[in-house]
């Protein structure tokens, strides 16, 4: 059986199409990748043993139509190149996760009679998935709201989530890390790509929390060469221990050293952190297509498993406060930690409930 897997760049549109190419590979399947050329997710996401192909692909724009014209052409190209793809690959489905590379992909098979398979992560629809849905026989959902919006077409399944994440004890991870065993760890992230809101606002309250560096220790994810060694340097200067990188390749080591996670809220990092219950601070990115972020961390909040906070010129502020009572307070942090247990564990089997569909699709 092949499949042609069909995803977006970043790191959120990546890891669950990794993920069931994984099931899919454990279940004799062959997969082919179709992604956006130029993406913006950190090399090392796809291996070099994963075969993939690039598209020509650009954004769809809501809100100014005549940025379109030029995105036209460069789907219609891209469009074109996912003909002959689907002609010589002849895949028994097309597996598509959202972000523009997978609307030519999803066309294309349609056009040549190959079933189509959609994942939709977040709990709002992103404008790729419900034009890849018109043509779907199936969506897969994240979130159990979101099946009304996909017309009798939705199917609740979960986010799959890597199993490296699953993977380590807090004891080993600090250690692979070269972590203090016994001080307080929070992991800062935002996202494969990183966040430079916030790493400003946790720059800023450094200075603030270093009365209590002796107790906390810090891991972050910074994004790029440049945030990396400025946030490097603050950390030591105001007397914290910190492993700051660009990315980690590691992620499961990361959560599980942690204490506490302050993070973006994208549906890759919601189910994670429901996977390795740990207590968080979301701060949704504020562009968010159709606010999405904020209605994934509104989940957690609602459980009590996070504090949702809001990107503002008060955030460095609102973050100081709730690291010295979090950390302060290790009781609200069992706390938090406790309430993820509202969840199912039914959750974390994600990866084979979408592998099974897609071999379903794949033999109707």
């Amino acid at each position: 059986m092949k499949v042609l897997i069909a995803s977006g760049g970043t790191g959120g549109h990546l890891y669950p199409a990794l993920v069931l190419a994984k099931k899919l590979k454990e279940k004799n399947c062959e997969v082919l990748f179709a992604l956006r050329a130029n993406a913006s997710a950190p090399k090392g996401i796809v291996s070099a043993d994963v075969p993939s192909v690039q598209l020509e692909s650009a954004p769809l724009y809501r809100a100014n139509l005549f940025k379109n014209v030029s995105s036209l052409f460069i789907n219609l190209k891209g469009f074109m190149q996912c003909l002959k793809i689907v002609k010589d690959y002849k895949p028994d489905l097309t597996a598509a996760f959202g972000g523009y590379a997978s609307v030519p992909a999803v066309l294309a098979s349609y056009l040549r009679g190959v079933p189509v398979l959609v994942h939709e992560q977040n709990s709002v629809p992103g404008l790729a998935n419900k034009i890849c849905a018109l043509f779907a026989k199936k969506v897969a959902v994240s979130f159990e709201e979101t099946l009304e919006d996909f017309s009798g077409k939705g199917t609740w399944i979960g986010n799959p989530v890597r199993e490296d994440i699953f993977k380590g004890n807090k004891t080993s991870a600090r250690q692979a890390l070269g972590l203090d065993p016994q001080k307080t760890t929070v992991l800062i992230f935002g996202g494969s790509a990183g966040a430079k809101a916030i790493n400003k606002a946790v720059e800023s309250s450094l200075k603030t929390l270093a009365r209590v560096a002796s107790t906390i220790q810090f891991i972050h994810q910074a994004g790029n060469s440049e945030e990396t060694t400025r946030l490097d340097s603050n950390y030591r200067q105001s007397g914290f221990q910190a492993v700051v990188r660009d990315y980690f390749q590691a992620m499961g080591d990361c959560y599980h050293a942690s204490d506490l996670v302050i993070a973006r809220s994208g549906a890759g990092t919601i189910f994670e952190l429901i996977a390795v219950k740990k207590p968080a601070i979301l701060i949704p990115y504020p562009h968010s297509a159709g606010g999405h972020q904020i209605k994934n961390a509104q989940v957690l909040e609602r459980a009590g498993c996070a504090k949702l906070v809001m990107e503002s010129p008060e955030l460095s502020n609102q973050l100081t406060g709730f690291i010295q009572n979090l950390t302060e307070n290790p009781q609200n942090l069992a706390r938090m930690q406790e309430s993820y247990g509202r969840f199912p564990e039914s959750l974390l089997d994600a990866p084979n409930r979408l592998a099974d569909l897609a071999m379903s699709l794949a033999k109707s």
